[in-house]
């Protein structure tokens, strides 16, 4: 035998309500009500409901109401279509530009804070186009009180007084001679000039900058606490893996001519410096010569080749802290070489000359040094 189960009826608690009042099990005939389940509501009596006032409105308020708020989502979506009209017209896009000033970005950020109890921030950060992580970075800043740009002179701005304090990151497109373009991603560091990360590869993929900067943070100096990196808006430095791999490490992100006032120019005149002063002197055929011809030219850039702004040094000696009595020992070589070159008596310099002595255009005799000749 098949039992058929039947679906429990649920009633309006003030019919129940009214059952209890007048003490009539048969108030409601139309519904059909048991009898055992009204004489069960007289016996327990009207429970205890939390309702609102509102549903005790007349329907002539209730209709006017509707029709009010009606009117008020027609006025607003009216006030929205005219000003994404002017949004679009002026060209503006938080993306892509800076808010310099900090009462500017506190009062977005308030705005941002009253929307999300009606919208998700996502969904806000989205409507704004503004990314998860300027958005956390400007509430962090916002915590100390320090929402207001930097000025626009980046060594103002960032004074790095040790290695990995600022990096700045950048990408290249360098073409082959049969026109393919490959494009260069790099890494340096704001104090010693060093480069940290380098990767050649034939497309632009986000993922690349994932990479040099996770291949860049494994030597960070146990030190250093929250490395600035400056980066442009470009779209290999502001997708969303980039975006989650910066939330997620010990690196903080500011774009250029956004987040700030100034260009990413550090990296830029070493861009400028590797193609002009090498790859440019060379045939770029293939992408394994590039390839080849930027590994040398970085290894003599760390190395080999002194910096004037660090006084003889390298950028591995800068980085490495490992140079410091370079500049000292120069200055003393150099002392001595102008010191030797002073003490050089005329008839020895005409004596190295030949017989016919020195003439307007020879040159000078090596004396292991730089300086100008004495007068007798």
């Amino acid at each position: 035998m098949i039992a058929c189960s039947t679906s429990r009826r649920t009633y309006d608690h003030r019919i129940r309500q009214l059952v209890c009042a007048t003490r009539d099990p048969r108030i409601f005939p139309d519904l059909r009500i048991p009898r055992s389940t009204t004489a069960s509501w007289i016996v327990r009596g009207s429970p205890s409901v939390e309702t609102s006032s509102r549903f005790d409105q007349p329907a002539v308020e209730l209709e006017t109401r509707v029709l009010l708020l009606e009117r008020r989502v027609q006025v607003l979506a009216a006030v929205v279509r005219l000003l994404l009209a002017l949004v679009r017209v002026s060209g503006f896009r938080l993306e892509s530009s800076r808010l310099p000033a900090g009462r500017a970005k506190a009062s977005l950020l308030h705005t941002i804070e009253g929307a999300s109890g009606i919208l998700s921030l996502r969904s806000c950060l989205r409507v704004l186009h503004l990314s998860p992580a300027r958005y956390h970075a400007w509430k962090q800043s916002e915590v100390v009180c320090e929402l207001d740009d930097r000025p626009s002179c980046p060594r103002r701005s960032f004074p790095a007084h040790r290695p990995d304090e600022t990096w700045h990151i950048d990408v290249t497109v360098i073409k082959l001679l049969d026109g393919t373009r490959t494009y260069l991603h790099a890494i340096i560091d704001n104090l010693s000039r060093r480069i940290l990360a380098l990767r050649l590869v034939e497309r632009l993929n986000p993922a690349t900058t994932c990479e040099i900067l996770d291949e860049a943070g494994r030597h960070l100096h146990g030190s250093v606490e929250d490395t600035i990196v400056i980066a442009d808006s470009g779209i290999e430095n502001a997708a969303g893996m980039v975006d989650d791999f910066f939330e997620s490490g010990r690196l903080r992100r500011i774009f250029a001519l956004v987040d700030v006032s100034f260009s990413n120019s550090l990296i830029e005149r070493w861009w400028s410096n590797l193609r002009y002063a090498w790859l440019y002197l060379h045939d770029l055929d293939t992408i394994a010569k590039v390839r080849g011809l930027v590994a040398f030219y970085v290894q003599q850039h760390n190395s080999v080749m002194p910096h004037a702004a660090f006084n003889g040094q390298t950028p591995d000696e800068v980085y490495f802290q490992v140079g410091e009595a370079v500049p000292h020992l120069l200055t003393h070589r150099r002392v001595a070489a102008r010191a030797g070159w002073s003490a050089t008596p005329t008839t020895s310099l005409r004596s190295a000359a030949g017989p016919r002595g020195l003439q307007s255009g020879d040159n000078y005799p090596d004396t292991g040094g730089r300086g100008g000749r004495s007068t007798a």
